[in-house]
C-alpha cells in the first residue's frame, strides 16, 4: 500500500510494481523468481530499480534472505529497501556493525514499537552524495525537522539501554509463545521459527559479533498459530477408562476424528472460538484472529505493536496461557473427536435430523421432528415444529448448559450442542434429547386437550346462557320486561329471589360447566377437598346446572316456576315426576329434572328446581324435593 502511495505521488503507474511469489515451504521471496522477473523487465526494455524486502512484515513474521537479496540487486545496481518489526533487533545488538553494506534504506516505525502514538515513521538511509539535495536540506526556510521532534523527545526520555531491554522482552516473549504453542497437540505454529537457520538464540547472537542475517532469523517478532487437529497422542484424552473404551469403539466403527483437508470452514470456526476465549482469558495479550490466505483463520500475537501504555506480558501471564491453551485445545480434540461419532449416530436416529450451522463451532445442531412429520411439513406444521423444539431447549437447558437454542439455513429451530470433553457420552446426549423431546411432545398434546376443553367450555357457558335467559323471559313474560307496566307488575306479583340467571364455572377435573350458586352461598369452590369444611351430616350441593364438556348437543334442564295454591286461577298440583330432558349417547349422564305441572302465570312464593348431570342416571336431591312436596302440600 505505501508502494501504491509512493507511484501516485511520483506519478508512475502500478503496472511497474511487481509482486514476487513466496516460497512454498519457508514463506519468504522467492530469490528464484526475483531473478526471472528482473531478466523479463530488462528484456522488455524495462529498468529494475527497487526491491522491498520483508523483515518481519508479514502476517507470520517471515524474514527475507537478505544476503541473497544483497547480492541480486548488486548485480542489477538496485536498491534495497527493507520494512517490517524485526528491525527492531538492531537495537537489542551490542556490538556495532555496519547494517548499510547490505541495506540501502529501512523504515523504523519507533511509535509501535515503544507503545508511544502519533510518532513518524523513520526513514534510515545511506548518505548521498548529492550536492543539490545536501543544499536544499540545509535551507532553514525549507527543511522540516520539526516533525522528529516529538521522536527525539522520547528516545532522550527513555534512553537507549531502556529501548534496548523494552525490545529484547518483546523478542523473548515470542519465543516463549512459539515454544509453548509448538508444544501443545493440535496447535500448527504458521509464523518464523526462531533461530530456524542458526539454531541459536537471540539473546547468543547478540553476544556475537554483528551478523545482520542472523541476528534477523534469530529475532522472532510475530507469533501465529491455528489448531488444526494434528496430535501424536491417543485420542483418548487424559487416559481415563471411559475415554479410551470410547476410542476404541470408535476405532472399530471406522469412525475417525474431523480432518481439516475436508472441514476447514468447519475449522475456521473452531480457531476464531479458541481466539475469542484467549482474548478473554488473557487480557494481557494482545491476540488477534486473522484470516491467512493459504491457513485460514488464525491467531496471531506481536508484541511490536503496543497501544498507548501497554506493556508485553510478565511471567506469571505466560504461564496462565499456557494452562489456558492447554485446556480449550483439549476440549476442540474432544469436541472433533466426538462430532464423527456425533454425525454417525443422529443419521441413524428415526426423529432427530443433523441441522448444518455455518456460524457454529460447537458439536453440531440437531433437530427433533417426530415420526411423520417430514411429509407433512406446512406452513402451520413448521409452527409446531419451531415451537416444539423452542419448549425442548428450553427443557435441556435446565439439566445442561451445553444445550442452546439455534436456527438452521432453512428458518427452523434446531438443538445447538456446544464443545464437549474427552468423558462425555454422546449417545447418553442424544437419548437425553430424544427422551426430553418425547415428553415435551406429549405435554404439548395434554395442553392443546386442555385448550380445547376450556374453549368448548367457553362455546357451552355461552349457549347456556343464552337458553337460560330465553327460559327465564318465557317464564316471567314479556310485562315484566315493558319498561313502565313491568315495574307496576314486578310490585303486584314480585318475582322470586332466586330466580335470576346463575353463573357458570368449568370444571377441569370432570369436564364440565357447573352454575356458581353454590359458590356464592359458601364463599368458596365445592370440591371433594372441600368437603370436609361444610357441617356434620352435609354432602357438598349438587350444582343445579352441569353441562359437559364436548357432549352432544343436549339443552340443559332449567328451573320452572312453581305456582302458589289457591291464588285465584291455579289449583293444586301433584308432586313433580322426574323426567329426561334428553337422551343421552354413550356413557353420557341423564338429566333428572323435578318439574311441576301447573301453568306458569300464577304467583310464586319460591321455586323447587334440581338439574343433576351425574354417573347415576336416577340421581336427585332429597332435601329440593321434599321442599316441594312441602309447597304442594299447602
Amino acid at each position: 500500500m505505501r508502494l501504491h502511495y509512493a507511484c501516485r505521488q511520483l506519478g508512475i503507474p502500478l503496472e511497474a510494481i511487481k509482486v514476487i511469489p513466496e516460497h512454498s515451504q519457508s514463506g519468504t521471496m522467492d530469490v528464484t523468481l526475483l531473478q526471472k522477473q528482473i531478466q523479463q523487465d530488462v528484456g522488455n526494455n524495462r529498468t529494475p530499480l527497487l526491491v522491498v524486502a520483508d523483515i518481519g512484515a508479514s502476517l507470520c513474521g517471515y524474514v527475507d534472505n537478505l544476503l541473497r537479496l544483497r547480492d541480486v540487486c548488486k548485480a542489477h545496481n538496485m536498491w534495497l529497501h527493507a520494512s517490517g518489526h524485526g528491525l527492531a533487533a538492531l537495537v537489542c545488538a551490542q556490538n556495532q556493525g555496519h547494517v548499510e553494506e547490505v541495506l540501502h534504506s529501512m523504515a523504523l516505525n519507533l511509535g509501535s514499537w515503544l507503545g508511544v502514538p502519533s510518532l513518524p515513521i523513520v526513514l534510515l538511509h545511506r548518505p548521498l552524495q548529492n550536492s543539490a539535495l545536501s543544499a536544499f536540506e540545509s535551507d532553514p526556510i525549507l527543511s522540516r525537522r520539526l516533525n522528529a521532534l516529538s521522536l527525539w523527545t522520547s528516545l532522550q526520555a527513555l534512553g537507549r539501554k531502556a529501548i534496548a531491554e523494552r525490545l529484547h522482552v518483546a523478542f523473548q516473549t515470542c519465543s516463549i509463545l512459539f515454544e509453548i504453542a509448538s508444544k501443545c497437540e493440535g496447535i500448527r505454529v504458521l509464523s518464523h521459527t526462531p533461530g530456524a537457520q542458526t539454531g541459536a538464540s537471540l539473546s547468543d547472537v547478540i553476544q556475537r559479533p554483528f551478523d545482520v542475517q542472523a541476528l534477523f532469523d534469530a529475532a522472532a517478532p510475530v507469533v501465529a498459530y491455528q489448531f488444526d487437529g494434528s496430535t501424536t497422542i491417543p485420542l483418548g484424552g487424559s487416559g481415563s477408562s471411559a475415554a479410551a473404551a470410547s476410542a476404541d469403539r470408535e476405532t472399530a466403527e471406522g469412525l475417525k476424528p474431523l480432518e481439516k483437508i475436508n472441514n476447514a470452514s468447519y475449522f475456521d470456526r473452531l480457531n476464531s472460538w479458541l481466539g475469542q476465549i484467549l482474548q478473554r482469558d488473557c487480557p494481557n495479550f494482545d491476540f488477534e484472529v486473522i484470516e491467512h490466505p493459504t491457513h485460514g483463520s488464525c491467531i496471531r500475537y506481536c508484541p511490536l505493536e503496543l497501544g498507548l501504555g501497554e506493556q508485553p506480558p510478565s511471567s506469571e501471564n505466560l504461564e496462565s496461557f499456557a494452562q489456558s491453551l492447554d485446556a480449550h485445545v483439549d476440549i476442540l480434540r474432544a469436541t472433533i473427536k466426538h462430532k464423527a461419532r456425533f454425525i454417525h449416530l443422529v443419521e441413524r436416529s428415526e426423529v432427530l435430523r443433523l441441522v448444518p450451522l455455518p456460524e457454529w463451532a460447537g458439536m453440531g445442531g440437531v433437530r427433533f421432528v417426530p415420526e411423520g412429520w417430514e411429509s407433512l411439513l406446512t406452513d402451520q406444521a413448521k409452527t409446531e415444529l419451531n415451537k416444539l423444539n423452542i419448549d425442548l431447549v428450553e427443557a435441556l437447558k435446565s439439566t445442561d448448559n451445553a444445550f442452546s437454542l439455534g436456527e438452521g439455513t432453512d428458518g427452523l429451530i434446531c438443538v445447538r450442542f456446544g464443545m464437549v470433553t474427552h468423558e462425555t457420552e454422546v449417545e447418553e446426549l442424544l437419548d437425553l434429547v430424544v427422551t426430553v423431546g418425547k415428553s415435551v411432545q406429549e405435554n404439548s398434546r395434554v395442553l392443546d386437550t386442555m385448550s380445547e376443553i376450556v374453549k368448548k367450555g367457553i362455546e357451552a357457558v355461552t349457549a347456556d346462557l343464552q337458553r337460560e335467559s330465553e327460559e327465564k323471559l318465557w317464564q316471567e313474560g314479556i310485562l315484566r320486561h315493558v319498561p313502565v307496566v313491568g315495574r307496576v307488575f314486578n310490585w303486584w306479583s314480585p318475582p322470586a329471589k332466586e330466580s335470576g340467571i346463575k353463573g357458570r364455572s368449568l370444571n377441569l377435573t370432570q369436564g364440565v360447566v357447573e352454575s356458581t350458586e353454590n359458590i356464592y352461598k359458601y364463599h368458596m369452590q365445592m370440591t371433594g377437598a372441600t368437603a370436609h369444611q361444610l357441617p356434620a351430616n352435609r354432602s357438598p350441593p349438587t350444582p343445579m346446572v352441569q353441562t359437559p364438556v364436548g357432549a352432544p348437543a343436549s339443552p340443559p334442564v332449567f328451573p320452572t316456576v312453581e305456582p302458589v295454591p289457591g291464588n285465584g286461577n291455579g289449583s293444586g298440583t301433584s308432586e313433580g315426576t322426574p323426567v329426561q330432558s334428553g337422551e343421552a349417547s354413550g356413557s353420557m349422564p341423564a338429566a333428572s329434572v323435578a318439574t311441576p305441572s301447573a301453568a306458569p302465570t300464577q304467583n310464586h312464593v319460591d321455586h323447587a328446581r334440581t338439574v343433576s348431570q351425574s354417573s347415576a342416571a336416577s340421581s336427585s336431591v332429597p332435601e329440593l324435593v321434599a321442599a316441594s312436596s312441602a309447597i304442594n302440600n299447602n
